[in-house]
């Protein structure tokens, strides 16, 4: 078994909640999903204002072999890697890094 999820975010400003998801899944998996982003929302920009959010805009999963596991993993990978790249374009280093 192989563990895979691709996810699309788009980063807002004064559009609460913090976290919208526009595909359909289950609960399980929206709340797995969100508690990774919020997770790596915390961790990474612990200033992320709280009048921003982030919408998942596509999510390519397997409904067999993805579980909320790999949507959670996804989901604290994507917040990463943004914040790799936030970091790399402003050439910037901050507290969380690590």
């Amino acid at each position: 078994r192989f563990l895979r999820a691709g996810i699309g975010l788009q980063f807002h400003t004064g559009a609460p909640p913090r976290v919208q998801i526009q595909p359909a899944i289950s609960a399980e998996e929206r709340a797995a999903l969100v508690r990774g982003l919020e997770e790596g929302l915390s961790h990474r920009f612990p200033d992320f204002p709280a009048t921003s959010g982030v919408t998942v805009t596509d999510l390519e999963i397997d409904p067999v072999h993805t579980s909320p596991l790999d949507l959670y993993r996804a989901g604290k990978l994507a917040i990463e890697q943004a914040w790799r790249y936030t970091m790399e374009i402003t050439g910037s280093e901050h507290p969380a890094d690590g």
